[in-house]
């Protein structure tokens, strides 16, 4: 009887190896791809003996975050500015060249979503994962800003990371809640950040506009999203990460894969004129083709657990580190990779077609009369002073349309303003500010210029 016991156990263990080396051999997961590298050793091998500069930071990621792939520390300068260390895990520094793992990842990165790790799980949980208290290899980049947040200086190398602190948004709401300065300081850094880079957007919408020195009317306050303080900062930081990668990839003329600046927009509020929201639209659209053609270049790099092509974009950069050149496959898989995403970012949006008309009606029958009316009866707004050049005139308010536009991640709002009684049968004024009662007065003030023409100059007598 032992002796058949021993047969079955035999049997179970050959056919369950058997099995495995199937799903190694043909993987329908990531975590069917077999470790055989001594990836521990490995690991410490390059956290400690390898020379690599020493960094500490902290990470924010959900709570719910199994895998931490990024991690940062921001510290104030004497000269009043800040100093900041983007630091991400060094995902090609442990896989090896074109392993099956990496191939793996290459085949699926469409199929996964950015919640699902494309390497072996417990690898990556293992060798990677920028937990607390622990030290793992990752890329640094190291951004020195001065006092108004402008970028004086960045350098990047493959450094060690020593996660101090793992918390999230909650912990971060919690810390906020007892006065810690440390924690103030960084959630007002993530603050301005995106109040500079939302600012800046808006006066590109603004440029592309009439050039007539219009200045905005108000200069909003940016309050933070309660709550997601801590994620508003690691964006931020990140958004500068991929675009100093991709001001490296382009320095050194290395093929990286680019994204191209995504931007659409939503209707906000829509008039009585289906023509003119269907020209509205293209503004729109216009607005941020613009936008993105003469956007910086941005490379993905920021998600090497999860995306292939950050993971691809990072292998790239290190090699260049490390004074190695680039490889034939690699070049390759970065053309492919750039046409295949950014296909998607260049679709004609439906709204700029006739068929809209279905989705206009329902967006007329689920609105009441213009969201600005309060506005429009202050005399002292540019809009109220409009209002009442047509009252004078006895034409009728113009038309109204209004859209959010969203580009690289920043909410910037466009009004347009349409005068079907005007001299010349129709004029049409638009303008984009991040605060939509700013936007909407100098798209009047710029209808009040077009449908005032210039006083003609005062007759000259005879000289004498």
């Amino acid at each position: 009887m032992k002796r058949n016991n021993n047969k079955n156990a035999n049997q179970k263990r050959t056919r369950q190896l058997q099995e495995r080396q199937a799903r190694h051999n043909n993987p329908s997961t990531a975590n069917d791809i077999l470790v055989e590298f001594n990836a521990v050793g490995r690991m410490k091998g390059l956290t400690h003996s390898s020379g690599r500069r020493q960094v500490q930071g902290i990470t924010i990621d959900d709570a719910r975050a199994r895998l931490l792939d990024d991690g940062i520390f921001m510290k104030p300068t004497d000269d009043g500015g800040w100093m900041i260390e983007s630091s991400l895990v060094d995902v090609p520094a442990l896989v090896p060249n074109h392993h099956p793992m990496e191939l793996f990842a290459r085949k699926h990165q469409q199929a996964y979503g950015a919640d699902k790790p494309l390497f072996n799980y417990e690898f990556l949980t293992k060798c990677l994962n920028l937990k607390q208290g622990e030290k793992r290899p990752t890329v640094t980049f190291t951004f020195i800003l001065d006092a108004d947040l402008n970028l004086k200086s960045y350098s990047v190398d493959r450094t060690v990371f020593e996660n101090l602190k793992q918390c999230n948004d909650n912990d971060i709401v919690r810390e906020l809640a007892k006065g810690d300065p440390d924690v103030q300081r960084w959630m007002d850094l993530g603050h301005r950040l995106h109040e500079k880079r939302t600012k800046e957007m808006a006066q590109v919408c603004n440029n592309l506009a009439v050039n007539d020195n219009i200045q905005p009317t108000s200069a909003p306050h940016f309050p933070p999203h309660p709550g997601y303080e801590g994620t508003d900062l690691v964006h931020e930081i990140m958004r500068m990460t991929n675009l100093a990668a991709a001001e490296y990839f382009v320095d050194n003329k290395l093929p990286a894969p680019f994204k191209q600046a995504q931007g659409f927009f939503k209707v906000l509020h829509a008039s009585t004129d289906f023509n003119f929201d269907l020209e509205c639209n293209n503004i729109a659209l216009d607005v941020i083709d613009t936008i993105v053609r003469t956007a910086p270049p941005y490379a993905k790099i920021s998600s090497p657990m999860q995306k292939y092509r950050d993971f691809l974009g990072l292998k790239i950069l290190t090699r260049h580190l490390d004074g190695k050149t680039l490889q034939v496959a690699d070049a390759k898989d970065v053309e492919r990779l750039t046409t295949t995403f950014n296909k998607a970012t260049t679709k004609q949006d439906h709204t700029t077609q006739p068929g809209w008309h279905t989705i206009w009606v329902e967006h007329r029958a689920g609105q009441g009369a213009s969201p600005h009316q309060a506005m429009e009866r202050d005399l002292t707004t540019d809009i109220g002073a409009l209002r009442k050049e047509c009252k004078d005139r006895g034409w009728k308010m113009p038309k109204l349309a209004e859209r959010l536009l969203l580009v690289n991640g920043v909410d910037i709002v466009m009004v347009a303003l349409k005068c079907n009684e005007a001299e010349d049968g129709k004029k049409i004024a638009w303008a984009a500010h991040y605060d939509a009662a700013t936007a909407l007065n100098m798209a009047a003030k710029r209808m009040t210029r077009q449908i005032q023409p210039s006083p003609a100059p005062a007759p000259q007598g005879p000289k004498p």
